[in-house]
């Protein structure tokens, strides 16, 4: 097996996965949240409106940790991936919740949706280098 790819169904990888993707709707409603705060806090001090941006921005760091820390003590307790796939094949338990459905369908593609996520940070990061001192570079 890949090495990658054994390294992207590790327990810690799949709960980082599936907290990055928890992470889209809970940093929206944090978002919408914020704005909703922002909009009622219009005529108030740059200060509350600042500290309500700030706490918003403190919780959406949150928010993917203690959502990563919740699934890896789950790890072991909820439905793998196959019990997901039976569940989805079997027509006779009727319809099937959303969650499970959704589930089901990203479950393929999570190692690939992690690897792109680790590619973006990567790529991102090299922005934020440090120049190099004047002596090394090549406009000198």
């Amino acid at each position: 097996m890949n090495p990658l790819l054994q390294l992207v169904r590790e327990p810690w990888a799949q709960a980082l996965g599936w907290s990055l993707l928890h992470f889209l709707w809970q940093g929206a409603l944090l978002g919408g949240l914020a704005w909703l705060l922002l909009v009622l806090l219009r005529g108030a001090s740059a200060k509350a409106r600042y500290a309500v941006a700030c706490a918003a921005l403190l919780l959406m760091v949150t928010a993917p940790v203690l959502t990563f820390l919740h699934l890896r003590a789950l790890s072991g307790a909820g439905p793998a991936p196959e019990s997901v796939r039976l569940l989805m094949e079997d027509a006779a338990a009727g319809p099937l919740p959303l969650s499970v459905r959704a589930q089901g369908a990203l479950e393929p593609v999570l190692p690939w949706l992690l690897a792109a996520w680790a590619l973006g940070v990567v790529i991102l990061s090299l922005r934020f280098r440090a120049p190099l001192p004047p002596h090394l570079s090549r406009r000198a």
